[in-house]
């Protein structure tokens, strides 16, 4: 890379000696148009901005085998097959990161995403950081830090990530990109740039999940699909990388969609949706967490679709049997039908007519043996 714009800090938990080994391949081309693109470093690419400092010279890494801020025509950077690629060797193991430090702001408000190229033939998972510094450009608060960490990590291979920013609050004045890593090992670094890039023809507008008694719940939509293929539904838990779900596959075409997570591990789940076109191309969603408690509450209710038509989904569990009553109110407090349901321990379902429904907002609740335990608002 030539000419670039940011910062990298290391952060190192142990101390090994291990005999690093340069990558012999490049990283992957970059695939997208540069009129998408805002490059930091990259050899594809113009750089859109000037690079101050490849390491900042606080003692936390040496950049291509030495202690300075740049590489330089006495230490060029790594070089295969022509192209330039930054290496980072890791000095500090009391959890620092290392910069790469602009020499001008980067207005990224725009862009969806930050992507980077990085190997290392012998550390562990890197996180990344943006760092803004706001209109002002000051490196004094009030700064905003947002930590991008990966969902998978292969050592000894490339790994090129495409970080969604789109949830980024603020990335009009980035002033710095950092990295983590995980001792004092070698970490190579190639391909660092901004992009708006939208590979996908659909538009994802509502995603949520929510625990029952013995399954997790997702529900998403989406405002727009054009060749289309459908969704991937991946999930980890806090020790593992996300793995597609056995058979939960959901094709396009309705724009409203659901799926049902059976038996997820106790403690923390987290989903997100891998987006398949019809070429094959994806793009995945943000990611989405939820507890599974196995001593959780008696009943929680979820009530799709949500605003609704002319039928209304209601999905409850309970961890006793008995006799539900399902009420529909409106805001006023006047009840407007009430349906009964023998309960049984587990997941339970029922459906509601709403057609003649008329538009307002409603409460429906349920209440279980007595005893009313959980509501929602729904849209009609």
């Amino acid at each position: 890379m030539k000419k670039n714009y940011l910062t990298f800090l290391g952060l190192m938990t142990t101390v090994l000696s291990v005999q690093a080994q340069d990558p012999t391949v490049n990283a992957p081309t970059p695939p997208y148009a540069s009129s998408l693109v805002q490059s930091i470093f990259s050899d594809t690419y113009t750089n859109a901005v000037t690079v101050s400092q490849f390491n900042e010279s606080t003692g936390r890494a040496q950049l291509n085998g030495l202690a300075i801020p740049n590489p330089g025509a006495g230490n060029p950077n790594l070089n295969i097959a022509g192209n330039q690629i930054l290496k980072y060797t890791f000095t500090n193991s009391t959890g620092y990161y290392t910069p790469i430090l602009l020499a001008t702001t980067i207005n990224a408000s725009s862009d969806r995403y930050l992507h980077i190229d990085i190997y290392t033939p012998n550390g562990g998972m890197p996180k990344f950081k943006i760092i803004d510094y706001g209109p002002d450009g000051v490196s004094t608060a009030p700064n905003s830090e947002v930590v991008l960490t990966p969902t998978s990590f292969t050592q000894g291979a490339w790994n090129s990530y495409d970080f969604l920013i789109t949830s980024v609050a603020n990335k009009s004045n980035v002033w710095k990109i950092l990295i983590e890593g995980t001792g004092l090992f070698d970490y190579y670094v190639d391909n660092v740039y901004f992009h708006a890039s939208t590979t996908l023809p659909v538009a994802l507008t509502d995603f949520v999940v929510k625990a029952f008694s013995n399954s997790v719940v997702l529900n998403w939509k989406t405002a727009s699909e054009e060749k289309f293929n459908g969704f991937e539904v991946e999930h980890r838990t806090d020790n593992a990388d996300f793995k597609a779900i056995n058979g939960a596959f959901v094709s396009g075409g309705k724009n409203t969609y659901s799926y049902t997570h059976n038996n997820p591990a106790n403690g923390n789940n987290y989903y997100r949706l891998k987006m398949v076109d019809q070429d094959g191309t994806f793009e995945y969603s943000d990611i989405q967490a939820v507890q599974f408690d196995l001593a959780g509450a008696d009943v929680k209710i979820q009530c799709y679709p949500n605003p609704v038509t002319d039928q209304l989904n209601i999905r409850f569990n309970a961890h006793t049997v008995g006799e539900a009553i399902i009420s529909l109110q409106d805001l006023q407090g006047r009840t407007i039908s009430q349906t009964k349901v023998n309960a049984t321990s587990g997941d339970n379902q029922s459906v509601m007519n709403t057609s003649s429904l008329n538009k307002g907002v409603y409460l429906v609740s349920i209440s279980l043996n007595g005893k009313v335990l959980d509501s929602q608002k729904i849209v009609k």
